[in-house]
């Protein structure tokens, strides 16, 4: 092993690049191009200029016959930073200008949220605890399972932007669904100023081009983005743990959990690949698992999360047993009630939206009724036919013919689909013997799950697009060519089925559009409909489409169809779109129901047919029922067929829902007016021993799920895995809701002091304002109708600013900014502003290096200014000050701190409050404005400089301040230490904290009075 050879230390400042660094990282690493050698890099931090922070290249570590040379890379040189040129004076408002840029370009310690700065989202309380969770980590291994529409994406963000501004880490791997790839690409860039690359089959070899022969993608990229199910292929995962992340997340995490069956021999490898893939990037040092439903049921698969996040609160070899009281710490788990409960004394804005949710209940016509009748008599015949299959390919065909009565209950159009497939299908298979198909248990049970989760709605299979997953439904399992009785009843239900397609003939999108729709056109003109199935959303946009060109009522509607079938960027124009419309209607299958932000295209969402899974109604309703919905109301509404399957799947989700109200202390919001559906549902069943019976018009009673013989059993285990009464018991048993570990004064304290520190929004938009004219660029607020007031602005920018900024990052010299975050949420083309907005970085980079430069005539180390204040000459001095954390994973913090002294005085000092007064409110002006100050300011400076007690002064003044910056660590050790919320052993260190080294930045010298 080739040892390093580094004579840096952390802390240090160096000249390199005709610049001056500040070292804040050592780092060793194999080099990607020559086998053993290793290639040292010190990651530092400008203290003068642009680019704010880089790697600087020191030496490369190699061995020759035995023998270790050095190869050196950059001239890198030992420095220090000098008092301020007291032989030159700069503009005091320019001075004040560079302080605010130094003050947000350092690392803060643990007193602060640095993520508040540092992202341009404006959370709310609720959503900084697992910040603090996190922050009381040493290594952060933390289990997000916060309920859908809490914003555990932004929650995640905010993690990250902290543990990046304390450097804790430099390289995040997340590792989610593949539809989710773009979402968490675009809001990391968006909110956060992440730039994260996707890395796919399919973008491999365009990042490889990027980078230098030989480079690899996943060692060479900060930040990556890439699906569950591509990282877990063998020979990806092989090649991308060769490489070291500081942190992963894993969104979706239920998908990773371990399977029940892998207690056991057998079950699907699929899901084992996940799961294999997540144990090898837990062994990362920080860990971040996203999901709003952590529990399948399954004791074991829920324990095998918090085992991942660490071993030692599963007793794996005794049931999987959880040690709950430590694995509070871990685990953050609230509902949107326990978060309302806690907020209940935050009056400044509403957390969320009045929902109103809503089931339709729709009488199918006559028509339709004929089209269930004959879909009845092709039951039967199936089931016939199937009585000489084993039980396996029973189930299967017993499935498909479910999935028919599901695109039935969705459209016509979808039923019509699958008949014609069915039909081409089985005039393509050439055998005619009768013979089965011969297939190998393990086959059957592969192709027996995969049917049963996709009519269930509980498929995870990122690799299928939603076309083919009803493609392969539509397909006649377990058998070779369709008997003649078969395609005989087929062509039959197929020329009943076109009876019902239409506005006025099909009863659905007759009653949707008549009651439906006429009613939430009065609450919004922007509607998002949800359908399971493609060929039902195109069925819809083609009516709706037909209406919008007819009627006078849906005059200037627009509709808009988004579907699995769409590229990713499709999608999102599509969705950008529908943002900026006045007025229409977007429908969209689950593609975009998972994991996608809606809440500010629309208030209002229509299920068109009910999902058999509840957790997808609840996605679905979650994309507008959300954290950020900026409308008072949100309405959704799920259409049903009566006298249909879908009733009787309703009356099972209905009676067991109602269970957990007393098994779990709470009903979960999947549907409205559950007294209602309960009355409706009384109305057409009746219960008879353990079955449920639909009266019919003679009385007689008719068995309804269990019509379906053997296979009943096999459908409502499946159904009821939802929302088994057992498995309530179990998730009972297992939660962690309701956590509130920290009050609301802990993390409003955190949000206070962080402000404080830096300052808010507003605060931001003064720097700009007040540094922007320096460099010819000028800011302006907007006024348009649809604008907040005073809270747009355009930037007009200077060649000076534009030749330091990132091309990719504007277009033209102007951008657009805002100081609303809701209002920059819903306008992709206006930038929030925040610490990550590139006109604020650049303009930070360049005041740091014009404020440094003393032939520049903005130089800000030196400067005179007057005060009612005071009564003699003093002085403010700002230094800058590098601690060292001695935790077990030793982290610096950065402090500027204010000095006050009297020039003149035996006992210089200034109190800390007085010191921050006297430079908050002095009144500034140019030294040329004063005839012969300026000499006089020059040697007032001299003088202090020249003070023999100067360096011990100053000495003594920043360790007194030590003492305040360790205070603060033990006071907060003990609250952690108190509500046990960390490990003892992290906590070690954390107020043992020593001084790296300070420097002078500034000097403004008061004069009493004026000049």
């Amino acid at each position: 092993m080739v040892m390093s050879k580094v004579d840096f230390q952390i802390g240090q400042v160096v000249d390199a690049r005709n610049r001056l660094w500040r070292i804040e990282r050592i780092i060793t690493k194999k080099s990607e191009f020559e086998e053993d050698a290793n290639i040292n890099l010190l990651e530092v931090s400008s203290i003068d200029g642009v680019p704010s922070r880089c790697n600087l290249l020191l030496n490369i570590v190699k061995t020759s016959e035995g023998k270790e040379i050095v190869e050196t890379i950059e001239n890198i040189k030992e420095a220090k930073i000098l008092k301020p040129d007291t032989s030159k004076l700069g503009n005091p408002d320019f001075q004040k200008v560079l302080i605010q840029a130094m003050r947000y370009d350092l690392i803060f310690g643990t007193s602060n949220f640095i993520s508040l700065a540092n992202s341009r989202v404006i959370p709310v309380s609720y959503q900084m605890v697992p910040v603090l969770m996190a922050m009381a980590q040493e290594k952060v291994r933390l289990l997000i399972a916060d309920d859908v529409g809490l914003g555990k994406t932004i929650e995640a963000g905010l993690i990250i932007q902290e543990l990046l501004g304390r450097r804790k880490i430099n390289r995040v791997l997340f590792a989610v669904p593949a539809n989710l790839r773009e979402q968490w690409r675009s809001i990391m860039q968006r909110f956060f100023g992440i730039e994260a690359k996707i890395l796919s089959s399919q973008t491999r070899r365009k990042l490889q081009k990027e980078l230098l022969v030989g480079g690899d993608p996943w060692g060479y990229y900060n930040f990556l983005i890439t699906s569950q199910d591509y990282l877990s292929r063998q020979e990806i995962l092989e090649r991308a743990i060769q490489f070291k992340f500081d942190m992963v997340v894993i969104d979706e995490a239920h998908n990773i959990a371990k399977p029940r069956y892998m207690m056991r021999s057998g079950g699907n490898k699929k899901s084992k690949r996940k799961n294999k893939m997540a144990v090898s990037l837990s062994k990362y040092p920080h860990l971040l698992l996203l999901t709003a439903t952590p529990h399948n049921g399954y004791h074991e698969s829920f324990a095998s999360l918090i085992h991942l996040l660490n071993p030692e609160l599963v007793d794996d070899k005794n049931d999987w047993a959880i040690d709950p009281e430590n694995a509070k710490r871990f685990i953050c788990q609230r509902r949107k009630a326990d978060v309302m409960k806690w907020m209940e004394d935050d009056k400044k804005r509403k957390l969320f939206p009045t929902v109103h949710r809503i089931e339709e209940f729709i009488i199918p016509s006559v028509e339709f009724k004929e089209v269930i009748k004959c879909l009845d008599q092709y039951k039967d015949l199936v089931f016939k036919s199937a009585k000489e299959d084993g039980k396996g390919v029973r189930f299967i065909k017993f499935w498909g013919v479910l999935h028919i009565y599901r695109r039935l209950i969705s459209s016509p159009q979808a039923l019509l689909k699958t008949i014609y497939n069915k039909i081409r299908d089985s005039n393509e298979k050439t055998d005619t013997s009768g013979k089965k198909i011969k297939l190998r248990e393990e086959e059957i049970q592969d192709i027996l799950e995969k049917v049963r989760s996709n009519v269930t709605d509980t498929n995870t299979d990122e690799n299928l697009e939603e076309y083919e997953i009803d493609r392969k439904n539509d397909s006649e399992f377990g058998s070779e060519k369709l008997g003649p009785d078969l395609i005989k009843k087929l062509s039959e239900l197929e020329t009943l089925t076109k009876k019902c397609l239409g506005r006025k003939k099909d009863p659905k999108f007759n009653y949707f559009y008549n009651n439906t729709l006429q009613q939430l056109l009065n609450f919004n003109k922007k509607i998002i409909i949800f359908t399971r199935y493609i060929d039902t959303a195109d069925y819809i946009c083609l009516e709706l489409t037909k209406i919008v060109q007819k009627k006078s009522l849906m005059k200037g509607f627009e509709i808009i169809g988004v579907v699995g079938t769409d590229p990713i960027h499709v999608r999102e124009e599509k969705y950008r779109k529908f943002l900026g419309l006045e007025k229409g209607i977007m429908v969209a299958t689950d593609c975009m129901s998972e994991g996608i932000d809606l809440q500010y295209s629309s208030n209002i969402v229509v299920n068109y047919e009910l999902t058999w899974n509840p957790n997808r109604l609840e996605q679905r309703n979650g994309r507008v029922d959300r954290f950020g919905q900026p409308e008072k109301d949100v309405y959704l509404r799920t259409l049903i067929i009566k006298e249909s399957l879908e009733l009787a799947i309703l009356d099972l989700l209905y009676r067991k829902i109602k269970n957990i109200g007393g098994d779990m202390g709470y009903i979960p919001k999947y549907f409205g007016n559950m007294d209602l559906i309960g009355d409706i549902l009384n109305d057409y069943f009746e219960e008879e021993e353990e079955f449920r019976f639909v009266k019919t018009k003679h009385g007689a009673k008719q068995l309804t799920l269990d019509n379906y013989g053997v296979f009943a059993d096999e459908m409502k285990e499946m159904l009821s895995n939802h929302v088994d009464n057992n498995m309530n018991n179990i998730i009972s048993e297992d939660s962690f809701y309701g956590q509130t570990v920290f009050d609301f004064s802990d993390v409003q304290e955190r949000m206070d002091e962080m402000e404080k520190s830096i300052g808010n929004i507003n605060g931001l938009l003064l720097f700009l304002q007040k540094s922007l004219p320096f460099f010819d660029c000028s800011i302006e607020p907007m006024k348009k109708s649809n604008f907040p007031p005073n809270a747009v602005f355009k930037i007009t920018l200077s060649d000076t600013l534009l030749e330091i900024m990132n091309k990719d990052e504007i277009t033209g010299n102007e951008c657009i900014i805002t100081t609303d975050p809701y209002f920059g949420a819903k306008q992709q083309d206006i930038e929030t502003l925040s610490l990550k907005s590139p006109v604020l970085n650049s303009i930070i980079s360049i005041v740091k290096e014009k404020g440094f430069i003393t032939t520049h005539d903005f130089y800000g180390r030196t400067a005179a200014a007057s005060s009612d204040l005071i009564s003699e000459l003093t002085a403010v001095l700002y230094y800058k000050i590098r601690y060292l954390v001695s935790t077990k994973e030793q982290s610096i913090m950065e402090e500027l701190l204010p000095i006050g002294l009297k020039i003149y005085e035996d006992k210089p000092l200034l109190k800390r409050e007085k010191t921050e007064k006297l430079w908050t409110q002095y009144t500034s002006g140019k030294t040329s404005d004063y005839p012969g100050i300026a000499n006089q300011v020059k040697q007032n400076i001299k003088d202090l400089f020249d003070r023999s007690d100067f360096d011990s002064v100053i000495k003594n003044a920043i360790k007194s301040n030590l003492c305040v910056v360790v205070d603060n660590s033990r006071n907060l050790m003990k609250n952690l230490q108190a509500k046990n919320l960390v490990d003892l052993e992290d906590l070690k260190g954390m107020d043992d904290i020593s001084i790296i080294s300070y420097d002078p930045i500034s000097v403004t010298l008061f004069y009493p009075g004026g000049y």
